[in-house]
């Protein structure tokens, strides 16, 4: 399978207009308001927390919200840095987003009329991810990017330096009780 052909199976919005149901809930968590109040924001947005606390549904869920604000589909890239077939070869960070330009949005990456949305999960699994977005950023290209990753990840917590004045961390932790309370009314009839 080739890159491109696996970007369309993971953004299957360009075809269908939106995000599939399965990869949505029917709350969202209060950390969705932060992200949608920085959205608009040049600097990089970095949703860090421990594995398994919902960082890769915030991304989904901003592509959903994206959509329903009529940001045309082939403008949102989403990717995972675990996703063997994108990262098994010769490919990387510059190669994966340059082909979405491309073969996408179908304009030259220096002069994007409309800005271009580049969510990526478990970035820190990336090789030099950093310096990638360090040098987008630098370039002032018209592209918001808004990564994920393990707050536990050393690689992680040293990119900050780098990174430094180019991005906004938003803390994504386990469920407080408070936000647990609203998912469990929302879903406690589900099975019935």
């Amino acid at each position: 399978m080739d890159i491109l052909e696996m970007m369309y199976k993971i953004n299957r919005w360009w075809n269908t207009g939106k995000v599939d149901e399965a990869f949505l809930y029917k709350n969202t968590r209060s950390e969705f308001r932060n992200v949608l109040e920085l959205l608009n924001e040049k600097r990089i947005l970095s949703l860090v927390g421990p594995r398994r606390v919902g960082k890769s549904t915030l991304l989904y869920q901003t592509v959903a919200h994206l959509l329903k604000n009529d940001v045309p589909a082939n403008r949102i890239l989403l990717f995972s840095g675990d996703e063997p077939v994108l990262f098994a070869k010769e490919f990387n960070l510059q190669y994966m987003i340059e082909l979405f330009v491309k073969e996408i949005v179908e304009e030259n990456i220096e002069y994007l009329t409309n800005r271009i949305y580049v969510l990526i999960d478990e970035i820190h699994i990336i090789k030099d991810w950093q310096l990638y977005l360090k040098s987008y950023y630098d370039k002032k290209y018209n592209i918001k990017f808004i990564i994920s990753g393990s707050s536990s990840t050393l690689l992680f917590q040293q990119s900050k330096e780098s990174l430094l004045g180019r991005i906004e961390e938003i803390p994504i932790l386990p469920l407080e009780f408070g936000q647990y309370l609203d998912f469990y009314y929302i879903y406690k009839d589900k099975n019935k």
